[in-house]
């Protein structure tokens, strides 16, 4: 296949694994290239599965698309404004979750290409892990370990939660209704010394992140900075209703490979 010799890198999953809503991805790096006829390859890179993962969120079921839209105004005062879907996540009452991730994301440079998502599945209570290669049927095993939840010492008599000071340059904003679920925000400043980035002033850059203490999942967050312009994440067709339990289930008709160790997908399109 002709490819225009355009490498693609992959971006960032979207702080996924920062905001703590899904488990920690296992995705490593990759690549891919677009032939000008249309052909399209990528390949995704899988670390082993950890040993072990953090307590499930149970009983708070939800699903949806994580997006970022972003903002950039130039010089002339023209405003660029770019939505890249992300991740779409569900997460069942028994603390079961899937991700389904786009092996290649677009970018300015190159659209967004028609290849199938890989998807994660992980299922605590049998300790199971599932990464399906959606173009070739196979689903890869894992098997890991729950940590136990952590006790609990001094506890919010309002929210029921442990309570822990806020970080230098974060100050709570109360609270405020998204999609029906109410969300706790914070704002964190940072400044950044002009002299670093070549300016002749500091830089201050602002993040609200707005958080559901029942579902444990940030539904959105803002980060203002003056270098790259604005930068919004949300989750797009946000509902609470409990998902098909078949979601967490790799299809009938998959080949089961137990794959403790690194592996790669990848995907292909004439």
């Amino acid at each position: 296949m002709r490819t225009t010799g355009l490498l693609l890198a992959f971006l960032a999953l979207i702080t996924v694994g920062a905001l703590g809503q899904t488990p920690p991805t296992r995705w490593r790096s990759g690549g891919g290239t677009v032939s000008p006829k249309g052909g399209s390859s990528a390949t995704a890179y899988m670390d082993p599965a950890p040993a072990i993962l953090p307590p499930p969120v149970t009983s708070a079921p939800y699903s949806g698309e994580e997006i970022v839209e972003s903002t950039e105004t130039l010089g002339d005062g023209t405003h660029i404004t770019r939505n890249t879907p992300g991740l779409r996540v569900y997460r069942d009452s028994l603390g079961r979750t899937r991700v389904e991730r786009p092996i290649l994301r677009a970018s300015p440079l190159m659209p967004a290409v028609d290849l199938p998502p890989i998807v994660e599945i992980t299922d605590p209570a049998a300790g199971v892990l599932y990464v399906l290669d959606v173009q070739h049927r196979v689903a890869y095993r894992s098997m890991f370990q729950t940590q136990r939840p952590p006790e609990r010492n001094a506890v919010s008599a309002s929210r029921g939660r442990p309570m822990a000071p806020l970080p230098q340059g974060t100050e709570p904003l109360g609270t405020q209704t998204i999609d029906g679920v109410v969300v706790e925000g914070i704002r964190t400043t940072q400044t950044i010394a002009g002299a670093a980035q070549g300016l002749d002033h500091p830089v201050v850059v602002t993040t609200e992140t707005w958080t559901s203490p029942e579902l444990r999942v940030t539904l959105l967050r803002k980060t203002t900075d003056p270098r790259t312009g604005e930068s919004v994440f949300r989750i797009r067709n946000f509902t609470r209703a409990e998902p098909d339990g078949a979601l967490f289930l790799p299809p009938a008709g998959y080949e089961i490979r137990e794959q403790p160790g690194p592996f790669s997908i990848t995907y292909t399109k004439q």
